[in-house]
């Protein structure tokens, strides 16, 4: 009996414990095993991520800033070319310095200030020659003349204006010959060649009296024509007061 209790005992010391507690081991060992694998892949897909930050200056792209360019008033840029408007002004100025600096060189009565370029000097010299001997000094004979030229030519101007407005182009041609006659009588040489180019265009011809001119190149001309020609007016008006000595 004590053998077999003995024999019995071997039995009972079951060796499955410690087998246990390796397979307990083994399993941890696994589970310690895969995160470490974890953490590797994590950290590769560390820098993985960090590809995007990479892409990120993708909003640099600023598209607000050139659309801000356009919204910069451009426009604004367009009303700069209304500035050369002030032509008008600068020839009133041109014509004022011309005034002030003519009777400063020369006086009543000095032939010299009879500008050549303005007045024909032979034409006014027969002019001259109608006044009286006795009246030789106030030259109240030409000076007559002279001044009826004055009021003719501002009347054909207004004329002018009113016939331009409407493209009345044959009345601008008459007034032009009337006018260019007017002055070639007083030696007033820029205006009668001015005239001359307006009787011109208002036949529609150019300046040559031969080429074509449209309808509307022919108002173009016109208008031009008509500015200048108050301005050499406007010379020939200051030269001759100041010889007649009449400001």
């Amino acid at each position: 009996m004590a053998t077999a209790a003995t024999q019995q005992s071997p039995a009972t010391v079951p060796a499955p414990a410690p087998t246990s507690t390796s397979t307990s081991t083994a399993s941890t060992v696994v589970p310690t095993s895969r995160p470490a694998q974890d953490t590797s892949l994590s950290e590769e897909q560390g820098p993985a991520t960090e590809a995007p930050p990479a892409t990120a200056p993708v909003p640099e792209p600023l598209v607000a800033a050139p659309s801000t360019e356009p919204d910069q008033p451009p426009s604004l840029a367009a009303p700069a070319p209304a500035a050369p408007a002030p032509a008008e002004p600068s020839s009133a100025a041109a014509t004022a310095a011309l005034q002030q600096a003519h009777y400063a060189q020369y006086g009543p009565g000095d032939l010299q200030g009879l500008l050549p370029e303005v007045i024909d000097s032979d034409i006014f010299a027969q002019l001259l020659e109608m006044d009286d001997d006795e009246d030789e000094d106030e030259h109240e004979f030409s000076k007559g003349i002279v001044w009826n030229y004055f009021e003719q030519a501002e009347s054909t101007f207004d004329k002018m204006d009113e016939a331009l407005a409407t493209s009345d182009l044959g009345e601008l041609s008459t007034l032009g010959h009337f006018l260019k006659g007017s002055s070639a009588a007083v030696g007033v040489n820029k205006v009668r060649d001015s005239c001359e180019c307006m009787q011109q265009y208002g036949k529609m011809h150019d300046a040559d009296g031969i080429s074509q001119l449209s309808q509307q190149e022919a108002v173009e001309k016109l208008t031009s024509a008509l500015r200048e020609v108050k301005v050499q007016y406007k010379e020939a008006e200051i030269v001759l007061k100041r010889f007649y000595d009449d400001d």
